[in-house]
């Protein structure tokens, strides 16, 4: 607790007339009244802890009731804070921190006589004294990054990918012995669904928790590194279609970190199944620029048995209407195989607290004897 003295928020307390006798709980004199004071701060700080207001009364002084009387600026009704006497005889009565927010802290101190008649001696209830709060560091930063957003905390998500990655030649062998080269499409699904709050604050800007798939149709399967990736000729009899397995299911926590409106950061973990067992993954993404606003993305993530994705991302906000992002993606997804590419085109629109989205691009495995199309499509609720 702070203790702010004369040049705070100090009250002495002089008595009419120092003959005066007075008894242990009354005044002997009812017709003595105090003369208060006050000195209040011109400033205060948001954050700060309570503070205190101290009355230096000289000699003994018990006949009335004195109470702080304060409430935030702006607020309709005041609360009443007793002073009370320590054993050094100060009297103080506090200033909770709930109070101490901008735009300001309003107080005056009253007097409960002997005859139970409530009367100020310092300020009044229309009158009250006024000290300036200024905003911390802590709610600049959150002021400016809310307004960034609109004042939406709050973000619920779902996208979904597909990439044909091109054709590829398999080989197998029939029942007479002979092998046949039969062109594959190399193809994988993603989806995430996710949820996002934003504290907005200097230790945390906000957090990401969802769930993804990556693998075939609707992101429930995918193919076997070791047979769909395979340049050698197979050995025994395959089947004349792709062996399709199970894919990765997986769910993730994500945070954000910006620093000075110029760079952030945002590392990501991952935990998740497949037919292979427990998969676990993570990754990190480092932006230079806002947010919200001109920015590249740099991000790699990896997950054992799937492979690891590196993308590359600048991205330009139009108005706060449309949002324009030129990617280029390289990855083994979805089973750990050769190096596929994908550019591709992205855009964003924001229809009120309503966001939609739309990619892109063309991409291409090593091994493929051609490429094919990427797509991305998105939507995401804001409030």
């Amino acid at each position: 607790m702070k203790t702010i003295l004369s040049a705070a928020l100090a009250v002495t307390v002089c008595l009419a007339s120092a003959s005066a006798g007075f008894a242990e709980d009354k005044v002997e004199d009812p017709g003595i009244r105090p003369v208060v004071l006050l000195v209040p701060k011109a400033e205060l700080v948001e954050g700060d802890e309570e503070v205190s207001v101290v009355l230096a009364i000289p000699g003994s002084w018990s006949g009335r009731v004195l109470s702080l009387h304060v409430r935030r600026a702006g607020d309709p009704v005041f609360e009443e804070n007793p002073f009370r006497r320590d054993v050094a005889g100060t009297y103080s009565a506090a200033i909770p921190a709930g109070f101490i927010r901008p735009p300001g802290v309003e107080y005056y101190v009253s007097s409960t006589g002997v005859d139970g008649v409530l009367e100020p001696v310092s300020g009044t209830g229309e009158s009250p004294h006024f000290s300036l709060v200024e905003e911390s560091d802590a709610s600049v930063v959150e002021r400016i990054r809310l307004k960034r957003h609109h004042g939406r905390r709050v973000r619920f998500e779902a996208t979904a990918t597909y990439r044909n990655l091109g054709l590829a030649p398999r080989y197998y062998e029939d029942e007479k012995g002979e092998f046949t080269e039969l062109m594959m499409h190399d193809w994988y699904n993603s989806s995430e669904l996710s949820f996002t709050v934003r504290p907005l604050m200097p230790s945390i800007y906000q957090m990401t928790f969802g769930y993804g798939m990556v693998g075939g149709v609707m992101g429930a399967m995918t193919p076997d590194r070791y047979e769909f990736f395979s340049d050698a000729v197979p050995e025994a009899s395959k089947p004349l279609e792709a062996p399709y397995l199970p894919g990765v299911y997986y769910g993730f926590a994500r945070a954000y970190w910006e620093f000075g409106d110029l760079f952030g950061i945002e590392p990501r973990v991952m935990m998740g199944a497949s037919h292979r067992g427990f998969e676990v993954g993570g990754g990190a993404l480092a932006r230079l620029g806002t947010i919200e606003g001109v920015h590249m993305d740099v991000e790699f993530e990896g997950i054992t048995n799937v492979g690891w994705r590196f993308l590359v991302e600048f991205q330009m906000p139009y108005q706060d209407i449309l949002k324009v992002g030129l990617r280029n993606e390289i990855t083994t997804y979805p089973a750990a195989g050769p190096v596929a590419t994908l550019p591709s085109l992205r855009l964003s629109a924001m229809f009120g607290g309503v966001e939609v989205t739309g990619g892109i691009g063309y991409g291409a495995r090593e091994k493929c004897e051609s490429g094919g199309i990427a797509a991305e499509v998105g939507a995401a609720v804001e409030f």
